[in-house]
């Protein structure tokens, strides 16, 4: 919990012809660290293209899942789907420690952003 980890996905265009891929899945915690390549990437012939993913869990929930579908925008008939499996658990016991804690913001989603 609160902990970010990362992970790659390797999508590989076994054909002749170059193609175009976007991943598309909708998470809280789960993003692709380059969203720009998440959108829309061509793949050359013959070659893969890494796509970089981090997950941060903000509560326990030891049987995460999510589904990410990997669209090939070229063959629509071709797409693929991948699983995402998570055991997120408290073992820092972080959310008993935020228990003390209250965050007021201004911001209307009480977010605080260090930038």
């Amino acid at each position: 919990i609160g902990t970010s980890k990362k992970g790659d996905l390797r999508v590989t265009n076994l054909s002749e012809l170059p193609c175009k891929v976007a991943l598309r899945f909708s998470s809280k915690i789960l993003k692709v660290l380059d969203p720009a390549l998440a959108e829309q990437c061509t793949i050359a012939p013959r070659s893969s293209h890494t796509y970089q993913l981090e997950i941060t869990p903000m509560r326990i929930n030891p049987g995460y899942c999510k589904q990410i579908t990997v669209e090939n925008l070229s063959n629509r008939a071709n797409d693929q789907y991948v699983n995402v499996r998570s055991n997120n658990v408290d073992s820092n016991r972080v959310s008993l420690h935020s228990l003390f804690y209250l965050v007021r913001s201004k911001h209307p989603s009480n977010s605080i952003y260090f930038d």
